[in-house]
């Protein structure tokens, strides 16, 4: 999903996509909400221009964008949600 930065993760740490690349370490992974309100999962760091999310199927760490450009509907109908798995993935 294209994130729009800040994004704002459960542990209170903002990223507003100025950083310098970091990865959490140790296998940690959050979640958050994208400045339009649109709620990423499974992030484990940022490489300087997206996000890095971690795909529970293949186990892999990707960029954000790995998970495709949309993302898709939450549960309120206002806002989108990214994917878990990787378009490789979901592949059929």
């Amino acid at each position: 999903m294209i994130v729009r930065f800040p994004v704002v993760l459960d542990n209170g740490r903002v990223i507003n996509g100025n950083e310098k690349p970091f990865e959490f370490g140790d296998g940690q992974r959050h979640n958050g909400t994208d400045a339009d309100g649109n709620r990423v999962t499974n992030i484990v760091g940022f490489d300087g221009e997206y996000l890095l999310k971690w795909c529970p199927h293949c186990e892999e760490v990707k960029i954000s964008l790995d998970f495709g450009p949309e993302g898709r509907p939450d549960s309120d109908q206002l806002h989108r949600r990214d994917q878990s798995w990787c378009l490789v993935c979901r592949r059929p």
